[in-house]
């Protein structure tokens, strides 16, 4: 029996590039937003600090995606609400 692997001729794919300006946390935060939103999640900014603006997703998804932000830092994710318009957020959000 012969075996086929199909991958192997491929070519490899361009590294994706990082966008001017944009640390690695920055994409992280705004793809884990991102995929956040998408689930029905939204944070937001208010008087410094970082609030749940809404939750449809329920009770399932919640608690993964605050762990997730936990680890990374409510701070952090304050100052990226900080550095970045709505719209470049919306960009960095859009690669997840």
């Amino acid at each position: 029996m012969q075996m086929r692997f199909s991958r192997l001729g491929r070519k490899a794919e361009p590294p994706v590039a990082i966008p001017n300006g944009v640390s690695l946390t920055d994409l992280a935060i705004g793809q884990l937003l991102g995929l956040a939103e998408s689930a029905g999640i939204r944070w937001e900014v208010s008087n410094g600090a970082l609030v749940l603006a809404s939750a449809k997703a329920g009770d399932r998804l919640l608690p993964t995606i605050s762990t997730c932000l936990d680890q990374i830092g409510a701070e952090a994710i304050v100052e990226y609400f900080n550095r970045h318009s709505p719209e470049r957020r919306a960009d960095l959000s859009a690669t997840a």
